[in-house]
C-alpha cells in the first residue's frame, strides 16, 4: 500500500486484511474487507471469524487455502482450510474456534483502504 491515510478520524473506511497462516512449511492467506471508523492497529485484530457466516468467505478478496466456514447441525462452526508447501504439498486443518484458526496466524498487513459511506 503506497499511502495509508489515517488522517480524518471521523470518515468511514473500508480496510482490505490479509492473513497469513502457516505452519511448519505449509503456507495459505486471506484477505477480507472489514469497515468502520477505526485503523491502524484496531484493524488488524484477528478477531471477524465467528461473526462470519459460510456465505462470507466467497466474498473474501484472496483465498489460495480454500478457506471454509462450516456450520453443524447443532449450531457448532468448524474452520477448514488447506495450507501449501512450495512443493504443492498439502496439510489440511480442521479448526472449531476462532481461537484455533489465530494459533496458525502469522502475519496480518492492511494491503488496501478506501473511504466509503453508509
Amino acid at each position: 500500500m503506497k499511502v495509508y491515510d489515517n488522517s480524518r478520524p471521523h470518515k468511514m473506511k473500508m480496510h482490505t486484511i490479509r492473513a497469513t497462516l502457516q505452519s511448519g512449511k505449509f503456507k495459505g492467506h486471506i484477505a477480507y474487507r472489514k469497515g468502520g471508523n477505526i485503523y491502524g492497529a484496531d484493524v488488524l485484530k484477528f478477531n471477524d471469524l465467528e461473526q462470519m457466516f459460510p456465505e462470507d468467505v466467497g466474498r473474501f478478496v484472496e483465498n489460495d487455502c480454500k478457506f471454509r466456514i462450516i456450520i453443524g447441525e447443532a449450531e457448532d462452526v468448524c474452520f477448514k482450510y488447506v495450507l501449501k508447501d512450495e512443493h504443492g504439498n498439502t496439510c489440511e486443518f480442521e479448526d472449531f474456534s476462532e481461537e484455533d484458526v489465530s494459533k496458525n496466524v502469522v502475519a496480518l498487513e492492511i494491503i488496501n483502504v478506501d473511504d466509503y459511506e453508509l
